[in-house]
C-alpha cells in the first residue's frame, strides 16, 4: 500500500478532503501508522467489519478487549494490564507487551495496536460504512470488467515495464468501451456529444 500511494502523491497532488480506501487485507499497524503520519484520510476495516459491511457470514473473532488512552492501559476481563515492554521475536514484527500488577495476566498486541483501534473506532460509524460501500460502485466494477468481460486475469509480457504496457492497452480498451457506452444512451436523447482522446505518454 505504502509504494503505491507514494507513487499517486508524486504524480497527482491530493486535494485536502481526499479519501482513500482500501480492502481489508491492507489493515496492518505499519499501514495504518503509515496514514496517520502523512495526514491521508483512509479507510480500512477489519475482516470482521468487511463481512458484515458486505453482509457476509463472520467467521473471524476479532479480539475482545478494552484500551484506557488516558492511561495507556489494555482492560482485558476487568483486570487492568500496563505497558511493560516492547519487544521483536526472531521473525515476527514487534509487539506491545501488557502485564497485570502481579504479573499474572500478559497481553501482547501488536506495535501499533492503538491505529488499529481508532481505524476501528471509525469504520464503526455510518460515515464510514458509506464511504468504503463506494468501492462497490466506483472500483470494483472497473476490475470486474477488465477481468471478465475482457478475460485479462493474468500479464503475459515479463518484467515491470511490459506489465505497465499491458495495463495501460486495457484500461484503454475498458475506457474506450465506456465512452462508446455512454455515446450511445446520449444520442437516444438526440444529444450530441465529442470525446477528445489524449494520449499522453508516462
Amino acid at each position: 500500500m505504502q509504494p503505491q500511494l507514494k507513487n499517486v502523491k508524486e504524480n497527482i497532488k491530493l486535494k485536502e478532503d481526499t479519501k482513500v480506501v482500501l480492502d481489508c487485507n491492507y489493515n496492518s499497524g505499519s499501514n495504518l501508522k503509515f496514514l496517520e503520519v502523512e495526514k491521508i484520510d483512509g479507510y480500512i476495516p477489519t475482516i470482521s467489519q468487511a463481512q458484515e459491511i458486505g453482509n457476509k457470514e463472520k467467521n473471524v473473532d476479532e479480539e475482545n478487549y478494552e484500551y484506557d488512552w488516558e492511561k495507556d492501559e489494555i482492560i482485558l476481563k476487568g483486570a487492568r494490564l500496563k505497558y511493560h515492554a516492547t519487544w521483536k521475536q526472531q521473525g515476527k514484527k514487534r509487539q506491545r507487551v501488557y502485564k497485570s500488577e502481579d504479573g499474572k495476566i500478559i497481553k501482547k498486541v501488536i506495535e501499533f495496536f492503538r491505529e488499529r483501534l481508532r481505524m476501528k473506532n471509525k469504520m464503526e460509524t455510518s460515515e464510514g460504512k458509506k464511504i468504503y460501500s463506494l468501492r462497490k460502485t466506483i472500483v470494483e466494477p472497473v476490475i470486474g470488467d477488465i477481468k471478465h468481460n475482457f478475460g485479462f486475469d493474468e500479464f503475459l509480457i515479463r518484467g515491470l515495464d511490459g506489465a505497465k504496457l499491458e495495463l495501460n492497452l486495457v484500461s484503454i480498451a475498458h475506457n474506450l468501451k465506456k465512452i462508446w457506452i455512454a455515446r450511445g444512451k446520449l444520442s437516444i436523447n438526440n444529444k450530441n456529444i465529442i470525446f477528445n482522446l489524449i494520449i499522453k505518454n508516462n
